[in-house]
């Protein structure tokens, strides 16, 4: 092939110079709107925010032993309606009300689809009665990584187990921004590494999980206990 001549080459540019730039392109909000409220907690505002501060008040009840100069990293809360576990996602309150936190990474379980790794909606905020919560932009650095953190409408659009978590945050961190992520089966120990990357001193883990599921309260008891033992000594294989 012959090599393009001068002149012609110079049309080329100049036909290509001539064609208008679009403006600097400005991302345009995208919300994930609140689609258990009214269902697992409270769809008003002023209720909702009522009923977690009775909620709060009820588990200030509860002896806690919370460690002097210690900065909170890591909490679970549980996901189910309010009703059922309100009162034990309220005694993260009295940790939360303590500290402040300018990044929340929220990991929740897949109800909906099952899939391989970990998915992050692909969305500027998420949205509660109690208001907006800008995502982070570590989220859209993870989904760079689409092997390990996908986009999921179809799950992400009806999950409740990242929604149900964040009235309580809302109410009691002033102000942060979030990393949402639902986690499916998939390689723990690449998504933890991705997750250690965009921890700093000013993050929170959140953990959205129930534990024990479908057994009698004794069982459960004693398997959650042995749970619990198990994260606080740092031993994942078990």
């Amino acid at each position: 092939m012959k090599a393009m001549s001068n002149p012609l080459l110079f049309l080329v540019l100049a036909l290509a110079l001539s064609v208008p730039l679009p403006p600097h392109a400005v991302p345009a909000e995208t919300v994930r709107k609140s689609v258990w409220a009214g269902h697992f907690y409270e769809a008003d505002p002023s209720e909702l925010g009522q009923n977690i501060d009775q909620l709060t008040s009820k588990a200030h009840k509860t002896h806690l032993q919370i460690p002097k100069n210690k900065r909170l990293r890591a909490i679970i809360m549980p996901h189910a309606g309010y009703i059922y576990s309100g009162w034990t996602a309220a005694h993260a309150a009295r940790v939360l009300s303590a500290d402040q936190f300018s990044k929340v990474i929220l990991l929740g379980p897949d109800h909906r689809i099952g899939f391989k790794n970990a998915a992050i909606c692909d969305v500027t905020a998420y949205e509660t009665p109690l208001g907006k919560i800008n995502l982070h932009k570590d989220s859209a650095k993870l989904r760079l990584q689409p092997d390990l953190f996908q986009s999921l409408p179809v799950s992400q659009d009806k999950e409740h187990s990242l929604e149900v978590i964040l009235p309580f945050l809302q109410r009691y961190l002033n102000d942060f921004q979030l990393v949402p992520i639902m986690v499916g089966h998939g390689d723990v120990l690449q998504i933890s590494n991705a997750l250690d990357s965009i921890i700093d001193i000013d993050t929170l883990l959140v953990v959205s999980s129930d534990l024990s599921h479908f057994l009698s309260y004794d069982e459960a008891v004693v398997r959650d206990r042995e749970t619990i033992d198990e994260i606080v000594n740092l031993n994942p294989d078990k």
